[in-house]
């Protein structure tokens, strides 16, 4: 849970995704203090670059576990590339 200022709110409303937003800022500085593990995927279908801190396994690249990187319109898979 966050507590914001009323004007720290009246940005937050304007993302369209301020939880996701919070969450890289917060991994940024993780990864500043400690070396983490970072894996990049491609999109079979449309060839789209996903980098996280999470292993996937063959994820629908139209599916809401991806957040901000969905895309209803493609149909391919996110697999490893490194």
């Amino acid at each position: 849970m966050i507590t914001l200022c009323p004007t720290s709110y009246e940005i937050a409303q304007g993302m369209t995704n301020f939880s996701g937003w919070v969450r890289k800022q917060l991994l940024a500085m993780q990864i500043h203090k400690e070396d983490v593990k970072t894996y990049q995927y491609a999109c079979t279908d449309c060839d789209t670059l996903l980098h996280t801190h999470h292993e996937l396994h063959e994820v629908p690249h139209a599916t809401r576990r991806l957040g901000e990187f969905m895309r209803e319109d493609c149909h391919g898979y996110f697999v490893k590339v490194n």
